[in-house]
């Protein structure tokens, strides 16, 4: 038996971990905040958005990269993209919060996966009152299923797979 085939399920388990960026939220407490949603709701209004980062990393998951926030209305299919450096919550809550200025409708609800970049205080802080904030089952992307076919058709079909970076920051 070739030492491969012993091998084989860790490869499969860290190609796994590498083409997902999403990184669990530590803030535990925060699921009791922010509600888990209850997948395959009919909507039949505008107004619920799912949201979620597409990595451009190309392929190599560390150092300084951009990624795109991206948005979606449920009923509607409008969409809308912001490019962002890093992922930290701030960064990620400062684009949605630009992307939300320019909709002409209101926002009721905000769905997004269980990731650090979304379920976190800053997201909390600012949308909470204003609109109902909702995360994913943790590893089920069928949850979020209009944002993941937008993120294939309005980003990587456009951006593709190459790394943007923050030179600057990479250089040193």
């Amino acid at each position: 038996v070739s030492q491969s085939r012993y091998a084989f399920p860790w490869r499969i388990e860290l190609r796994r971990r590498v083409n997902t960026e999403t990184k669990p939220s530590d803030k535990v407490h925060l699921k009791g905040l922010i509600t888990q949603r209850v997948p395959f709701v009919k909507v039949t209004v505008p107004g619920y958005f799912e949201t979620d980062t597409v990595s451009h990393a190309g392929g190599i998951p560390w150092g300084h990269y951009g990624y795109t926030v991206n948005t979606t209305d449920i009923f509607t299919g409008w969409t809308l993209q912001r490019m962002i450096k890093g992922k930290e919550a701030v960064t990620t809550v400062d684009a949605l919060e630009a992307l939300f200025a320019k909709l002409p409708i209101n926002i009721m609800a905000l769905y997004f996966d269980s990731g650090s970049g979304f379920l976190n205080y800053e997201m909390e802080k600012r949308f909470g009152k204003k609109m109902k904030l909702q995360h994913s089952r943790p590893q089920k992307k069928n949850d979020q299923a209009h944002i993941e076919q937008k993120n294939d058709t309005h980003v990587r079909q456009l951006l593709g797979y190459k790394r943007y970076r923050d030179w600057e920051t990479d250089r040193k």
